[in-house]
C-alpha cells in the first residue's frame, strides 16, 4: 500500500513563517520590490482557479515558467519544490529550523534574498525566499497539477492588484498609476507582512463579537476562527471533527461548523462555513499578532478585490459567486494525485465517523473508476464537487487496494 502524503490545503500556511521573522520577514520589507520594464504600468494575466486557489506562471532565475499560488498569507516567497534551483548555488543558501503551526517535527529550510523572479512583464532582483528541503506539503498532488512554491508580500506591495475571480484575470498595476477604484473601500493594517481587515462574526448562539482577521488568498477555506480573548474561540451548537489541513509542521486537528454571518463593511454573508482550530495547534503559537483568525479564498472569491498595500485598503465589489453556498465535503475522504507513481488517484485522510470510514474506505486506497467511469477523467476539483454535490447521493467507486480489485458503495451525507 502506497502511504499517503496529501496535504487536505484547507488552512494550509497558516501565518507561515512566524518562527523567522526576524531573519525573513525584515528582508522582505526591506527587499527591492517587482518593477515593470520599459514604460509599461498596468499588465493584465489569466489565472488558474483550482480549488479556490489563484495559480499564477513565474519565472525564478531566468527559468520557468513555474506555477505558483498567490498568496497574501505569505511573507517571502516559498519555494515547495527546491528542484527548479540549481542545487550548487543552493549549499550557499543560509540553514534555518522552521517551528511552525500543527503537531510534528521541525521542518529544515533555507534562506536567500538572491532569487531573481519574473511575473509577466515585471522583474524583482533580489526576492527574500524561504526554500523547503523537500515537498512535504505535496501541494501538486492536492491541486492536480505540478506546484512550485507560493508568492505573496513582494508582488502585493508593489502594485495595486485588482483580482478579477468571476473571470479569472489578474491585473496590476504601478504604484503611481491613477488607477478607478470599484468597490467598497475598506481599510486593511499590514502586520509582519500580512493583510488584516476587521469583520464583524454572529455566532449561532447569537453573539456579535468584533474580529481581526488575516486575508489568505492562499487558503483554501471560507472562514477559519481560532482564538477569542486569549482562549478558544466558541465553538457552534453544531460541529464535526475534521482535519483542517497542515501547518508548517504538521497537521491542524479541530472542528468545521458554521457562524450565523460575517460582516465586511456593509457586506453581510450568512451562513458561512467555518474551521475551528485546536487552540493549541494554532492559536497559542500565534499569541502577539493580536488575530482571531483567517479569511480564506472560499469567501473572498465572493468578491472582486482591489489590494492596495500602499494605502492601507482594499476595495470589495461583489460578484456572481457572492450568494452561493459554500458546502462541506460529504464523504469525508480526501483524494490525492500521486505523480511519483503514474498520476494515480489514491485516498488520503479518511475521517472517523464519516461516510468513507462507515463504507470501509482505508487511506491509500487507489481510486480506479466512479460510477464506472475512469477516475483519470475527472479532475481532483471535479471530484472534490462531486463529493460535495447532494445529500444522500450513491457513488459507486471502484478501488485497487493491494493488488485486489474492489467495488465500494458511498453513500453521501450532509454533515454540517
Amino acid at each position: 500500500m502506497i502511504m499517503s502524503r496529501v496535504v487536505v490545503k484547507t488552512l494550509v500556511f497558516l501565518c507561515l513563517l512566524l518562527p523567522f521573522l526576524p531573519v525573513v520577514e525584515r528582508q522582505a520589507a526591506h527587499a527591492q520590490n517587482f518593477q515593470f520594464r520599459a514604460k509599461r504600468d498596468k499588465q493584465t494575466l489569466n489565472f488558474k482557479f483550482v480549488k479556490n486557489l489563484m495559480i499564477i506562471p513565474i519565472f525564478v532565475n531566468g527559468k520557468g515558467p513555474f506555477d505558483f499560488i498567490l498568496d497574501t498569507g505569505v511573507g517571502p516567497m516559498v519555494i515547495t519544490n527546491p528542484s527548479i534551483l540549481d542545487s550548487a548555488l543552493a549549499k550557499n543558501y543560509t540553514p534555518f529550523k522552521i517551528f511552525g503551526l500543527g503537531k510534528g517535527l521541525a521542518l529544515d529550510a533555507r534562506f536567500t534574498n538572491k532569487i531573481q523572479v519574473e511575473i509577466g512583464r515585471s522583474l524583482s532582483e533580489i526576492t527574500p525566499t524561504a526554500v523547503l528541503a523537500e515537498d512535504v506539503f505535496n501541494l501538486s498532488g492536492y491541486v492536480g497539477q505540478p506546484i512550485y512554491g507560493l508568492i505573496g508580500y513582494s508582488f502585493f506591495k508593489s502594485f495595486i492588484v485588482h483580482i478579477r475571480y468571476d473571470s479569472r484575470r489578474l491585473t496590476f498595476y504601478s504604484p503611481n498609476k491613477r488607477v478607478r477604484f470599484k468597490g467598497q473601500k475598506i481599510p486593511i493594517e499590514l502586520t509582519l507582512n500580512k493583510p488584516y481587515v476587521q469583520a464583524k462574526v454572529l455566532t449561532s448562539r447569537g453573539d456579535t463579537v468584533q474580529t481581526r482577521l488575516i486575508i489568505d488568498t492562499g487558503g483554501s477555506h471560507a472562514l477559519s476562527l481560532e482564538a477569542y480573548q486569549n482562549r478558544p474561540f466558541p465553538l457552534p451548537d453544531s460541529t464535526i471533527e475534521a482535519n483542517l489541513g497542515m501547518g508548517l509542521s504538521g497537521v491542524i486537528d479541530g472542528k468545521m461548523g458554521r457562524v450565523k454571518s460575517v460582516s465586511i463593511g456593509t457586506f453581510k454573508l450568512s451562513d458561512v462555513l467555518t474551521g475551528f482550530p485546536n487552540f493549541e495547534d494554532v492559536a497559542s503559537k500565534t499569541e502577539g499578532t493580536g488575530r482571531n483568525g483567517n479569511l480564506g479564498a472560499n469567501l473572498m472569491k465572493k468578491f472582486n478585490v482591489f489590494f492596495d498595500y500602499n494605502e492601507g485598503f482594499i476595495h470589495l465589489k461583489r460578484n456572481h459567486f457572492f450568494k452561493e453556498r459554500s458546502e462541506h465535503d460529504m464523504s469525508g475522504m480526501s483524494v490525492y494525485i500521486d505523480f511519483d507513481h503514474d498520476g494515480r488517484y489514491f485516498a488520503g485522510r479518511i475521517e472517523p465517523a464519516s461516510p468513507a470510514h462507515m463504507a470501509g474506505f482505508l487511506p491509500g486506497d487507489e481510486l480506479l473508476k466512479i460510477n464506472f467511469k475512469p477516475v483519470s477523467e475527472h479532475t481532483l476539483s471535479e471530484i472534490d464537487e462531486l463529493f460535495k454535490s447532494r445529500d444522500g447521493r450513491p457513488l459507486l467507486i471502484e478501488i485497487n487496494r493491494n493488488g485486489s480489485r474492489e467495488l465500494m458503495l458511498l453513500k453521501l451525507r450532509k454533515r454540517i
